[in-house]
């Protein structure tokens, strides 16, 4: 059979044989890597054969690549329908991959043809089940259900191999396509996910969240005109209040954009997607019982602002107030672990709709709602244009403000929203902390290698395509220029593809400073900044980590204040920390003076190293007792204006 098939296929006989030779014992042995490395080989030189195939397909299922392998096995059976046991393998990977029609219908083949002796005495990979057992656990989409479950673990390059190959064997699965450009994102290999967004727009023309995700991916890699286009397009063709607020929430990363324009964009959101489902609830007057605080956590992010957050809540007062929590998942799974210990009662929301989650708000007799989810969960922030409690609150993931006409206050400090900028663009009334609006866990010090014994002072970045940006590139540009003994250092974020690197290359080049970059791929941040002199925060700066990271080493951050609070985030709390001398500029002019400053003084690097630790270990921002005490008189202060009555 495998000569007379080696024929028809036309291949010389020997060949075919010299391929089975070399994969026999390899298969034998369970080395289906060697049996993949020779096939590879024989179709290299030309081979072309439904043996080869079979093999193939065997070897890719051992990989683990049940896509990889169900195409071989289907091409082995284009070329050759006429053999069993490329039925049966067909049969077993459909059922395994949930094509319940194709699986019972080579099932069904199988048995009307005859087997190959030579393939039929090999030796099957372990792990393949027959067609019987194969066909009886068949279930829909299984490589989607191991894709999501591989993602709510936190596993994310594992849920990328199972979306891509669901994607593989359907690319119209709209689930696979997104799922796999979220893994993509998280791992920040934007233009993969990019490039994996665009081949399911041509699958699913029309699709406003692929649309929708595709501007975001785009966006990350500083590309904001096409990504302000293909969020045009997703806005126009959807009603669906996330792919509105993706949109906003992009926005905020356009240097050139204003807080007006930014807080206008979000005051059209909450006019539109604010859900007015219940009527205004009955005010109470707090006498002597406790206040119920009820917090919106689901969607935080589970990084240092969980971590720093759950801290801060854990140290309410309990004898003044219950604090209750509304998140994703039961408070005692892995992804909730860091919040256990921050409330008295939870209730998961996220698969609520609007009118259920105001029920279970107001069944918890709530006064004070306060939102810490922000737009990474619209849904449930759409809830909150409802009277559904008292008093609402918006705190955290809301850079322009919510739009929301229930919201009664926002949470914000002297830096975000100084008083003498006011009045400000938002439907929300502003309150401010004293202690600052950001929150975070503080990193554990870290060593770092102190100045540089050469006369070269390393400036670090830790900034991505969508970060460096042509106001950005151009003012650290003029710092370069300013300080020939320095050199710039990128950590690295997917700037070897080949996209990335021509334009990180034309961003510096066009300032002539391309020759004094370098980027470097380090395991982690901290040890990434830890060998830095200076870190340089992008315009503008948003991630929080990069500062704590670099301050935890002792290293000096040069951050410029921005135009409004949507720029903010980073200032506001390098300055609730202790550091606005030295470290905050007032304009990219100023901030190339103070990163300047640092550059020439290589004795006030050596003696920030300790002084800057020291610093973070005594600042009340990380406090989680002043915090929550903090929090406590905005409350009290908004409940006497906003949500007590006289009875």
């Amino acid at each position: 059979m495998m000569q007379d098939s080696a024929v028809r296929n036309g291949d010389t006989p020997g060949s075919l044989e010299q391929l089975h030779d070399r994969v026999a014992g390899a298969a034998d042995s369970g080395a289906w890597d060697t049996v993949q490395k020779e096939c590879d080989a024989y179709f290299a030189a030309g081979g072309h054969s439904a043996e080869a195939h079979y093999l193939s397909a065997l070897s890719a299922f051992a990989g683990g690549d049940f896509a990889a392998a169900l195409a071989h096995a289907q091409r082995a059976m284009a070329i050759d329908s006429n053999v069993r046991e490329y039925a049966e393998l067909l049969a077993v990977l459909s059922a395994l991959v949930g094509n319940i029609q194709d699986s019972s219908y080579y099932g069904k083949l199988a048995t009307a043809l005859p087997s190959a002796d030579a393939i039929g005495r090999l030796k099957l990979p372990d792990g393949l089940p027959d067609f019987s057992m194969a066909y009886l656990r068949i279930e829909r989409r299984p490589l989607l259900r191991r894709a999501v479950a591989a993602m709510e673990l936190g596993q994310w390059t594992e849920a990328e191999n199972w979306f891509g190959q669901q994607f593989d064997i359907d690319p119209t699965c709209r689930e696979a396509c997104l799922g796999l450009a979220q893994c993509m994102y998280v791992q920040r290999k934007h233009r993969a996910a990019i490039d994996a967004l665009r081949a399911a727009a041509h699958a699913l023309p029309g699709d406003a969240l692929i649309a929708s995700n595709l501007g975001a991916a785009l966006t990350a890699v500083g590309e904001f005109a096409e990504a302000r286009a293909c969020h045009r397009f997703a806005v126009a063709a959807s009603d669906d209040p996330a792919v509105h607020a993706q949109a906003a929430i992009d926005g905020i990363h356009d240097p050139e954009q204003t807080l007006v324009a930014a807080a206008a964009q979000f005051r059209a959101w909450g006019e539109r997607f604010g859900t007015e489902v219940f009527g205004v609830p009955p005010q109470r007057v707090r006498g002597t019982r406790r206040l119920t605080l009820g917090y919106v956590v689901g969607g935080v992010p589970r990084n240092l602002t969980a971590a720093g957050l759950a801290r801060v809540l854990s140290r309410h007062d309990r004898e003044r107030y219950r604090v209750v929590g509304f998140g994703f998942g039961p408070l005692s799974a892995p992804s909730n672990m860091v919040l256990q210990k921050a409330f008295e009662g939870w209730h998961d929301v996220r698969d609520m709709d609007p009118l259920t989650f105001g029920s279970v708000v107001r069944a918890e007799d709530v006064d004070i709602l306060v939102d810490a989810s922000g737009f990474n969960s619209p849904r449930l922030i759409a809830a909150f244009g409802a009277r559904l409690a008292p008093l609402q609150v918006s705190w955290l993931g809301a850079p322009a403000g919510t739009g929301l006409a229930g919201m009664d206050a926002i949470l914000s400090d002297s830096v975000m929203d100084p008083e003498e900028e006011g009045p400000f663009p938002y439907r929300e009334n502003v309150a401010r902390l004293a202690l600052g609006t950001p929150v975070a866990e503080r990193e554990a010090p870290v060593a770092g290698h102190g100045p540089m014994t050469d006369e070269t002072v390393s400036l670090a970045a830790d900034a991505t395509l969508g970060d460096l940006n042509p106001t950005t590139v151009g003012t650290w540009a003029r710092l370069l220029h300013a300080c020939p003994n320095t050199k710039l250092v990128l950590r690295d974020h997917d700037f070897r593809n080949d996209d990335n690197s021509r334009r990180l290359i034309g961003l510096f080049g066009d300032f002539g400073v391309s020759h004094r970059v370098d980027f470097v791929s380090d395991s982690s941040n901290t040890a990434f900044v830890g060998q830095a002199d200076i870190c340089l925060m992008p315009f503008p700066a948003s991630r929080l980590d990069v500062a704590l990271e670099a301050l935890s080493a002792g290293v000096p951050v040069i951050c410029w204040r921005g135009l409004g609070r949507h720029h903010r985030l980073v200032a506001s709390a390098l300055a609730h920390m202790g550091f606005a001398d030295g470290f905050l500029a007032a304009s990219p002019e100023a901030y190339v003076e103070l990163a300047r400053s640092w550059v020439d003084d290589a004795d006030r690097r050596r003696a920030a190293r300790n002084d800057i630790v020291g610093r973070l270990e005594a600042s009340a921002f990380f406090d989680p007792s002043a915090r929550a005490r903090d929090l406590e008189a905005v409350y009290d202060e908004l409940w006497q204006r906003f949500g007590e009555v006289a009875g």
